[in-house]
């Protein structure tokens, strides 16, 4: 990830699935999305399937991250899209698509362009019925068998059941829909966003107490589970509105 607070603790090993999981609003796509230009930076060759947001957006928001800019000038905007452009594919759907024909497109990316990481966002968004159990459980198993045969790691957003107060981040019982789905992922990173936190920074009445309370992290990062590696744990995020930097 780009976060140093993890440095080598948490990494995306070809052949498994990493479920992101957080309520509505929590960040998850857009630190799914600040990983994937991290991962570009390091050669990987990086497929988003953005079933919830238009091609156009997801390509702006990633701009923001690769330049760390909020308005960049022409020139560097396409500078920074000619950086990205051998290593980024946008499937151009949204809406909702089968799990055969999105895994259809996929292995097309893998055999023509090399692609090694797959974003799947969401889980909702593969036709399947939220109270679906056994569906949701075939798709889930549908993924695993595909990124084990074809040797790479998909990133499959999921909403959790946990709301945004008063819980902090999602453990792996807290993701919505069949249990299967954190049973059978290899690891589950979980994303929770301090909103009471933010009520309390955009009502400080002096610098001092601003001051205080940007120490404190807004977001965090929970790696709930990661069965082929060492460490599972919170970290603390700061988030830049200009950038959608974390």
């Amino acid at each position: 990830t780009p976060f140093g607070k993890l440095g080598e603790q948490l990494i995306f090993r070809p052949g498994e699935v990493t479920i992101w999981t957080g309520a509505s609003g929590s960040g998850k796509s857009q630190i799914l999305s600040h990983c994937a230009v991290e991962w570009i930076s390091e050669g990987s060759r990086v497929c988003i399937a953005s079933l919830e947001m238009k091609p156009a957006q997801t390509l702006k928001r990633m701009v923001k991250q690769a330049g760390g800019v909020d308005r960049p000038t022409t020139e560097f905007l396409k500078s920074i899209i000619g950086w990205m452009a051998p290593g980024l594919l946008l499937y151009a759907k949204v809406g909702k698509a089968g799990v055969d024909a999105l895994l259809e497109v996929f292995e097309y990316a893998r055999a023509k362009y090399g692609c090694d990481q797959f974003i799947i966002d969401s889980l909702m968004r593969l036709g399947i019925a939220s109270d679906d159990y056994t569906g949701q459980e075939k798709a889930v198993f549908r993924i695993i068998d595909w990124t084990i045969a074809q040797n790479v790691h998909v990133h499959l957003v999921a909403h959790s059941r946990k709301g945004e107060k008063g819980g902090g981040a999602p453990e792996t019982e807290d993701i919505k829909g069949a249990s299967e789905i954190g049973a059978n992922a290899f690891n589950i990173v979980s994303v929770w966003r301090n909103r009471e936190h933010e009520e309390r920074l955009k009502a400080a009445s002096t610098d001092a107490e601003r001051a205080e309370l940007e120490e404190k992290p807004g977001v965090t990062l929970n790696v709930a589970k990661q069965r082929n590696g060492d460490f599972e744990g919170k970290i603390g995020l700061w988030f830049d509105q200009e950038t959608y930097r974390y």
